[in-house]
């Protein structure tokens, strides 16, 4: 992502960056994404690349409609028992933005806060999907974990 964006422009890549400055990078490649001003689906001719997608490998809005299709099929696929799905703070920003029909540009900001290793909690039902909790960290609550917590 924030190859694509750096392409784009080049005039702010650097050599080195404080941990304030790629978090500022991301939020403008993650909104960029979104307002489609990155490329995407072109496949690359380099050699070296192995036919591989030379940018981004989908578009914000094909992004969000993968997401979308996941949620549905966890709907259509509900049942009883308890699901267990392990991703990145990007699929968990879309899913809680499009449970809670939050705008794109919070749902950057949502993403940009999740801690690592967060608990998102939803509850499916055959007619809705609703989130239960976000961004729980109380498995890092005990004094000698608190160091393990890592915030944008």
């Amino acid at each position: 992502m924030i190859k694509a964006y750096l392409k784009c422009h080049p005039a702010k890549k650097q050599e080195a960056y404080s941990n304030k400055d790629l978090i500022r990078l991301l939020k403008d490649s993650l909104t960029s994404w979104s307002q489609d001003e990155l490329s995407h689906n072109s496949v690359s001719h380099d050699p070296l690349s192995h036919g591989k997608f030379n940018e981004l490998d989908e578009s914000w809005a094909q992004f969000q409609q993968r997401i979308h299709k996941g949620l549905l099929k966890l709907q259509s696929d509900f049942s009883q028992s308890d699901t267990l799905i392990f991703t990145s703070g990007g699929p968990i920003a879309q899913i809680v933005s499009q449970i809670l029909n939050i705008p794109t540009k919070n749902c950057i900001e949502l993403n940009l806060s999740i801690q690592n290793t967060a608990i998102t909690q939803c509850i499916c039902q055959q007619d809705s999907i609703r989130l239960d909790s976000f961004n729980s960290t109380s498995h890092l609550d005990a004094p000698k974990q608190k160091t393990l917590r890592s915030f944008s």
